[in-house]
């Protein structure tokens, strides 16, 4: 399931998607049950734009560079 969020959310982002719907796609296998707050999870996400991988996306950007090796 997604999350859409606009752009201007998005700090320093690289091109100008200010006007744009972003969209989060939350990773599983990531979640993190906070210690301090045990009702509260934490999970990371992949960054979407127009339904393709944002290419400022951190995640992406790692994920390419560890299948790459």
């Amino acid at each position: 399931r997604f999350g859409i969020f606009t752009g201007a959310a998005l700090d320093d982002a690289p091109q100008d998607v200010s006007d744009e719907e972003d969209a989060s796609a939350p990773d599983i296998d990531s979640v993190i049950i906070l210690s301090w707050y045990k009702e509260v999870a934490r999970l990371a996400s992949d960054l979407y734009l127009h339904e393709k991988p944002f290419s400022a996306c951190s995640r992406g950007i790692f994920k390419a560079a560890v299948l790459s090796r």
